[in-house]
């Protein structure tokens, strides 16, 4: 099985930094996803801009934990349009520097395609990041427009559910790239894919065999938000518990 990475979304403010990176040294496969929205910042999932300068520290602590940032909404907008927003990637250019992959979060909503313009904009903007493009059934040109472009670490993430936590009735093949060079000769290579939708502790040890069967030959990662929160009065919570009992799980498929 090629799992590569397991990514755990939406620590927020009420998530004890000390615990991730445990949790980190313990499972060097997790990856932390962290929400970020112009709009919502401060909300639960969405971590306010204390929190993220305190794990920035926890990073500086623990070279080893992998983040990610999921970026929503109008960001999200602006970056596709050609125009990445400096209230990130300036404005929060700390965090930018800890994560080592960016996901545009576009949830089926139809967003501008992505041109060559967007494209050398980004690249320019977070150089050395691996970009995530999800593949949403609306969206989907985008992840292709920018392997054709060549200027970007571009990957893709099915997430058919679009945010809401469901289980796909089947999980999609990874798609190959196909690489054209100076001669005719066409070469096709397996990359990165990532899954996501309805997975969570109760589920997972039957879902990954059905992944990679679906991933194949190609390396992959799982992406967990919405069944790794537990209730709580005035809401739910980034349930660690959880998150471990998902790790378990994982840690004997991870290569």
């Amino acid at each position: 099985m090629n799992l590569r990475l397991v990514t755990m979304t939406g620590a927020d403010d009420g998530t004890d930094h000390n615990q991730l990176a445990a949790l980190s040294a313990e499972f060097p496969f997790v990856e932390w996803g962290i929400l970020l929205s112009y709009s919502q910042e401060g909300g639960l999932r969405f971590p306010g801009a204390r929190w993220q300068a305190e794990l920035c520290q926890t990073v500086d602590a623990h070279p080893g934990m992998n983040i990610s940032l999921h970026v929503c909404g109008r960001w999200v907008r602006e970056i596709l349009a050609g125009d990445p927003p400096r209230a990130l990637f300036e404005d929060r250019a700390r965090i930018v520097a800890a994560a080592r992959r960016i996901q545009l979060n576009t949830h089926a909503e139809r967003h501008s395609a992505f041109t060559f313009g967007a494209s050398g904009a980004l690249s320019k903007a977070a150089p050395g990041k691996q970009i995530i493009f999800q593949i949403d059934g609306v969206n989907d040109d985008n992840l292709e427009a920018a392997r054709t472009f060549g200027e970007l670490d571009a990957v893709g993430l099915f997430d058919l559910s679009h945010g809401a936590g469901v289980l796909p009735n089947e999980w999609p093949a990874a798609r190959p790239m196909v690489e054209v060079g100076f001669n005719p000769s066409v070469s096709v290579k397996s990359v990165l894919h990532g899954y996501a939708g309805g997975l969570g502790p109760d589920n997972l040890a039957d879902q990954l065999p059905h992944i990679a069967a679906a991933a194949g030959d190609a390396p992959f990662w799982i992406d967990m938000e919405t069944r790794v929160r537990s209730r709580a009065p005035g809401g739910d919570y980034f349930d660690l518990d959880k998150v471990r009992r998902c790790l378990e799980i994982c840690r004997p498929f991870v290569s």
